[in-house]
């Protein structure tokens, strides 16, 4: 009987870990690269940093920043595409000046400009207190855009048309941005 119910404890238990652990590649947002400890995952080529301030790696999909099977890629995954009124904002070769909020207080200023390929953007970013870094945008919908920056992951933006001077706004899970057109 002892046994049995020890069986049966570590069976739960195993049971009950394997439920919690959550995420994971099969279950990752087409290009996601890796998952956080806090849950958040990120989309980003290089593992090292790319959890930075949030808990650490809980999870890498990408082997030497080529997504691995498991996670669907642009060759296997629909990818959304942004509205024709969109991409023409986002593409402007003037590029946007760009403020952020964030929850400890601190505040920043970056200019960044987009480059479009194939199935991305490529993000030039110039953080005017901490260097420069280039990252990639990939469109959620017709409206909104996926990116990383030099220090915060998850920045999601939304294009509002009816908005010329500032078109995107949106957060991360630490951060408010507002870019305003240049």
């Amino acid at each position: 009987m002892a046994r049995t119910a020890l069986c049966v404890a570590a069976l739960l238990s195993c049971v009950s870990a394997f439920g919690q652990s959550g995420g994971g590649a099969a279950s990752a947002p087409a290009g996601a690269t890796g998952i956080c400890n806090n849950g958040e995952y990120v989309y980003v080529a290089e593992k090292k940093g790319s959890c930075r301030g949030r808990q650490g790696i809980r999870e890498w999909f990408a082997d030497g920043g080529k997504v691995t099977s498991a996670v669907p890629t642009a060759s296997t995954a629909v990818p959304a595409t942004l509205s024709p009124e969109s991409n023409a904002a986002l593409a402007s070769e003037k590029g946007f000046d760009v403020s952020a909020a964030c929850d400890n207080n601190a505040r920043s200023s970056s200019k960044l400009t987009f480059h479009e390929e194939a199935d991305h953007y490529v993000v030039a970013i110039d953080n005017l207190s901490r260097g420069s870094c280039k990252s990639e945008a990939r469109a959620m919908s017709s409206t909104t855009f996926t990116f990383n920056g030099c220090r915060d992951t998850n920045i999601v933006m939304t294009f509002d048309p009816a908005d010329k001077s500032t078109p995107f706004t949106g957060k991360s899970s630490t951060c408010s941005y507002v870019f305003k057109a240049r």
